[in-house]
Order: structure tokens, then sequence, then C-alpha cells
């Protein structure tokens, strides 16, 4: 466990990286305010399965199902408005924190960041019943959540799908428009 959480966080660090197999840029404009960029992984296609002015979701996924499996949501949250995750307090970042951990109790808590210095929580769970890796931001109001799921019949999250999601996550940029 933290093994995977010191990669987590030395390969947030090295956000700026590009990965060198990948395929294409996939960019996803957001209600004209924001938009993240991402170069997809090589085996992996993205898409995207809902938008509106206030949601946005997409999957990314492979045609090998023992590779791990990405799951992305962009939403409006009223209560953000308009700040960045950066912009929290300490005591609203702990607040923040809680409210995820109501849902996955046991998780591991670390932070990192983009390359463009965008802060970012990251909530590991490993347990035997449950194998996930969360991600998440808050850009101009807009919560950006990745959820990482192990691949069928992989429990937990190997280090090799952790290092591919990783370098998927090293290439995402948050651009204002």
């Amino acid at each position: 466990m933290k093994k995977i959480v010191s990669a987590i966080l030395l390969v947030l660090c090295l956000m700026g990286c590009v990965y060198a197999v990948a395929e294409d840029v996939q960019e996803i404009q957001i209600n004209g305010i924001f938009e993240v960029k991402t170069t997809i992984p090589e085996g992996y296609t993205f898409e995207g399965a809902y938008k509106s002015d206030i949601l946005y979701v997409g999957y990314l996924t492979s045609s090998d199902p023992s590779k791990v499996q990405g799951y992305i949501t962009i939403a409006y949250d009223e209560e953000a408005d308009g700040r960045t995750l950066n912009d929290f307090s300490e005591d609203e970042l702990a607040g923040l924190i809680a409210i995820f951990l109501q849902d996955m109790p046991g998780a591991e808590v670390t932070t990192g960041e983009t390359g463009k210095g965008t802060k970012l929580l990251i909530f590991t769970t490993n347990t035997e019943t449950e194998s996930r890796i969360d991600i998440m931001s808050i850009w101009h109001g807009y919560q950006i959540a990745i959820m990482l799921l192990p691949g069928d019949g992989v429990t937990p999250i190997s280090e090799d799908q952790m290092s591919t999601m990783l370098e998927f996550l090293t290439d995402v940029e948050i651009v204002t428009l």
C-alpha cells in the first residue's frame, strides 16, 4: 500500500511529462469556462457518456478486460462557486475529505498536484473486497473526479495497472478558456 501511495506522489510530481506511447489527445470543454485535456494511453479508448451544462461523465476503457478502467465525472458544485481546490482553507479541505470518506470508509488519503499546480486529493482503498483509487479536484466550481477500478479478476489494483493510470494522469491539463 505504501509503495502505491509513494508511486502516486512521485508520478504526480512529474505531471508535466508526456506519456510516450499515447494514442491521441482528448479535450473536454466544460460550459465554456475551462477545458480538460489529456493524452489517452495506448490500448485505451475514451468515451463521453453524458454531457450537460453541469455534468460530464466519461469512461477510459481497454478492450483487455484485465486492464484497469477509469471513470471520469465533472460536475458543478454550488458550494465551490467558482473556486479551485487550491483556494480551500485547511478546515474546508478537512470537511471535503470527511464527506468523501463517508462513501469510502478506510480509504487512505494523500494529496498531490498536477504539473500546473492544481491540488489533488487521492483516496486509495485496497481491501479484500474492494480495490479502487479516487482522485479529485475542484476547478472553477466544478468537481473533477477520476475513479480507477481494477480490471476483471484483479484485486487489488496491481503496481503495473497503477503505473498505466498514473501515466495517463501525468498529462492531464486544466485550461481556463
